[in-house]
């Protein structure tokens, strides 16, 4: 899989539904204590156990939609956001003419915020949506998972069992077993320190085990990726 970032949504939804599942099935105290404290902020979820994911978007999806919209405000309404745009629009004007000049008063909008042609990057306005301004790629994110059910079903494993164990889960579901289809972190490389190659991979198996705890922390406390 490409480590692209959060481009697209779906994908990044279907990791968070991912983790908190793992999150609701985890025995650890600090977890459980996070999700107990949460469980008001997932009732919209309407989770059922051992659905798909697939199937519980096509019921959910709207959690995840973004507020920000254009739209006519009544007489005396005030915007929801202070940062949106009010306009007057003589509606005697032709079509044309009021695109024209609607168009104009945007453009000038944003070269006064310095950020013409550009989105404004703030906090999604949705009623669910990622931590901003901490979005790994996705790629890390989906092996971050992987190496965390690896863990979480054999805690009884030495680092270099565990690490034996994701070069096996990465290759097994290719027939020539490439070692190129193991991600770079659990990939020993060529023509180099045999010892000190295995003293990094053995590092990233304990990182991305721990990430992978952080991030089932994070998500039973509301937040996904998270810090």
């Amino acid at each position: 899989m490409s480590e692209k970032r959060f481009s697209d949504p779906r994908l990044a939804y279907h990791l968070w539904y991912e983790f908190l599942r793992r999150a609701k099935e985890s025995d650890n105290p600090e977890v459980l204590a996070a999700m107990e404290a949460s469980e008001e902020f997932y009732e919209a979820w309407d989770l059922v156990p051992y659905q798909d994911f697939d199937t519980w978007w096509e019921k959910n999806d709207m959690l995840f939609e973004e507020m920000d919209y254009v739209r006519e405000l009544e007489p005396g309404e005030l915007p929801e956001d202070n940062r949106s745009l009010i306009l007057e629009i003589p509606l005697y004007k032709s079509p044309t003419q009021l695109t024209k000049e609607v168009g104009a008063i945007i453009q000038a909008a944003y070269q006064k915020r310095g950020k013409t042609g550009k989105k404004d990057k703030r906090t999604s306005r949705a009623l669910f949506h990622l931590s901003a301004g901490s979005e790994p790629k996705l790629g890390v994110l989906v092996n971050i998972l992987a190496i965390y059910d690896i863990w979480r079903f054999n805690k009884m494993l030495s680092s270099e069992e565990l690490l034996e164990e994701i070069q096996k889960h990465f290759l097994s579901g290719y027939p020539n077993k490439q070692l190129s289809e193991i991600p770079a972190p659990f990939r020993p490389r060529k023509n180099v320190d045999i010892v000190g190659d295995k003293l990094r991979m053995l590092k990233n198996v304990r990182e991305y085990r721990d990430r992978g705890e952080k991030i089932v922390l994070n998500v039973a406390n509301g937040l996904f990726p998270g810090e």
